[in-house]
This record gives C-alpha cells, sequence and structure tokens, in this order.
C-alpha cells in the first residue's frame, strides 16, 4: 500500500464480483481512479467465502486505502484476504504498464495468449535442474517437466484427488508431495516456483524461506499481481502476473462461467522480473 501511496495511486471501490464455483473461486474488485478509469483487480478465495456478504456493500464508494484499513481490522481469514489482495490489484493496475515497469528498471515480456508464454521457462530452468513447485498446475507442471530434470510438487489438496491409473504405466519425471513436506522439498531446489494463492492463504513467507538456496524463486497467477517491489525485496526473482480488462464484455462472461476467467479476450500476461536477472 505505501508504495502505491507514494506514486500517488487512488481510487474508489466501485464493486465486487464474489464467485464459488471449484474452477473459479474468484474475488474481483472493481475502483475507480481519480481521473475516471476503471481498474480491476483479481484473487483466489479458496472457496472459503461466507453466506452472508452483505457487509461487503459498506465497503463500496469508500476510498480503496480505508477499505483495506477497515478489512485489516476484522477478524482475518481467508475470504478478507482474498478481498485486501484484490483491492490491492485493482490498484496496481494503474502500474502493470510496460512502460511504467520498464522507467523503473523492471524486465516486462507480455502475452495475451492463456499458455503461460510470458514466463520464458528455458530462461530460468536448466535441463540439469530439479524445480519445486508449490501448487500443481495442470499446464505449467507439464511444461516444466519438459524442461528440467526433476520436478517435486507440493500440494495442499488431498493427494488422491492428483491420482491417475494406468495400466501401461510410464516412468515420468514428476513426484507429488502432501504440503508438509514443503520445506525438506524447496531447501534441495534448484528453481522454486510457487502459486500466488500462498499469498491469500498467508503460507508465503515461510516458503521463501525454506527456498532461499534456490537460484531463482518464481510466483505467478492471478492473486499476485500488483506491483512487485515488495515481493522483490522479499527475495522474488520474477512475477507472473495477469492484468484483468474492466471491459463489460469481459464481466459479464466472467459471471456467466462462474468465474473461469483464462480464455476471455483482453486479459494480460505479464511476466516482470528485476533488471539483469539471471
Amino acid at each position: 500500500m505505501e508504495e502505491l501511496k507514494k506514486r500517488n495511486v487512488s481510487a474508489t471501490l466501485v464493486n465486487f464480483v464474489v464467485t464459488r464455483m471449484y474452477t473459479g473461486p474468484w474475488t474481483l474488485c472493481y475502483v475507480r481512479f481519480d481521473d475516471g478509469a476503471l481498474g480491476c483487480g483479481i484473487s483466489n478465495n479458496e472457496r472459503e467465502v461466507p453466506s452472508n456478504l452483505s457487509f461487503i456493500k459498506d465497503l463500496l464508494g469508500l476510498d480503496a486505502y480505508e477499505a483495506i484499513r477497515k478489512l485489516k481490522n476484522t477478524d482475518k481469514n481467508t475470504f478478507v484476504n482474498s478481498l485486501i489482495i484484490s483491492i490491492t490489484s485493482a490498484l496496481s493496475s494503474r502500474l502493470l504498464k510496460e512502460e511504467v515497469l520498464g522507467e523503473e528498471g523492471y524486465m516486462v515480456k507480455v502475452s495475451y495468449v492463456p499458455d503461460l508464454s510470458a514466463l520464458d521457462l528455458r530462461r530460468y530452468i536448466r535441463e540439469t535442474d530439479t524445480v519445486a513447485m508449490v501448487g500443481f498446475h495442470v499446464m505449467l507442471t507439464s511444461q516444466i517437466a519438459n524442461i528440467a530434470k526433476k520436478v517435486n510438487v507440493t500440494e495442499l489438496m488431498d493427494l488422491k484427488d492428483l491420482e491417475v491409473t494406468d495400466f501401461a504405466p510410464e516412468e515420468y519425471n514428476v513426484q507429488i508431495f502432501p504440503a508438509y513436506k514443503n520445506e525438506e522439498v524447496l531447501e534441495n531446489a534448484d528453481v522454486v516456483i510457487i502459486t500466488g494463492e500462498t499469498i491469500v492463504n498467508e503460507t508465503i513467507e515461510d516458503l521463501l524461506k525454506f527456498s532461499r538456496n534456490a537460484r531463482a524463486r518464481i510466483v505467478y497467477g492471478p492473486t499476485c499481481s500488483f506491483y512487485p517491489k515488495v515481493l522483490f525485496k522479499e527475495g522474488v526473482d520474477v512475477l507472473s502476473t495477469v492484468v484483468i480488462p474492466t471491459s463489460p464484455q469481459f464481466k459479464r462472461q466472467f459471471i456467466l462461467s462462474r468465474g473461469w476467467w483464462q480464455g476471455i479476450k483482453g486479459v494480460k500476461f505479464m511476466s516482470i522480473s528485476k533488471g539483469g536477472c539471471m
């Protein structure tokens, strides 16, 4: 928040959209900047959504920083965290532009195709590397496995949900572990890739500590789509973010699909790194 304030980013909250479906448990926030332009931000809410959301109405129309202050004074939980992060993401959308980040010394790559092409994996991962992933990703895991020697994934969900039955089994270089093995898996990795969802569930601090021996640490996903300076100070090397469009067409498709934003036109995928990184 302080970094955004320093850059004179200010806005009023105008709307939230909350979905609960297992394929799209998202908290979407809209703000209106002082010049009248809209900003949109997003955060995973892990389906930890209370049945009564009427308290959100009291936030609408407030200065965004005042709304965050009020939320921080409530009983913190995953959903409240998702509200705070989505507001932060919406405010940050004003700064998540190639020209702005470039002027501040960041290296930026952009894609409008939902295939993580903005994140140039071969720039960070070598064929001899052991890569640790916090959070299984249906696209990213296989892409990394095609490059690295070994991929170790830790996951909070029940590992039975990730089991595959194959009556002609082959050997693969991917192994999945329960989340309680995070320290063991991360401390021995060359590259660590962490889902932004760890910000909303407040595990990222420990994960960055466990991965301090890694050559590169990458945080990715919609839930880390905010101005990168603070995470870079904490030791993150690359931020792979998503900028959500403010168009009525996006909102309509987002609601009708119950939160499936990945294929909607106009979503911008950004890879941000410190100048000279890697």
